[in-house]
């Protein structure tokens, strides 16, 4: 499966849910059937709640991954707050398998994984 990326915020990490929606509306557009985000931010959008719904009552074949969140607490966080079947929340843990002191833990967290000292694709000093 080809790998595509859609960019939703800007190179600093700010960025706006508007932003963030027409970023998941272009990778829908573009037949992606895994979306993977990870970001934060408190509050729910009517905007990006709807164009969920939709995806759901289209049955359209996608799957979002996305961060708890990013502060260390027990808020819910953007996106991963949406109850939603296409929706997972996903939390970090380091080697030890104890929990990122930055990751979300909350009754929304659908699955843990490594999420420090992990190797990315953004490069450094660059």
């Amino acid at each position: 499966m080809p790998l595509f990326i859609g960019k939703g915020l800007d190179d600093s990490g700010g960025g706006s849910t508007s932003g963030v929606l027409d970023s998941m509306e272009i990778c829908v557009h573009s037949v992606v059937k895994v979306i993977n985000m990870s970001l934060g931010g408190a509050g729910s959008s009517t905007s990006v709640q709807t164009f969920l719904t939709q995806l759901e009552n289209d049955r359209t074949d996608v799957f979002i991954v996305a961060a708890a969140g990013n502060v260390g607490d027990a808020s819910y966080s953007f996106l991963a707050l949406y109850d939603s079947p296409l929706v997972m929340s996903i939390t970090a843990v380091d080697m030890n398998g104890e929990r990122a002191s930055f990751s979300q833990y909350n009754d929304q967290v659908d699955i843990i994984a490594p999420g420090v000292g992990v190797k990315s694709t953004v490069t450094m000093n660059s």
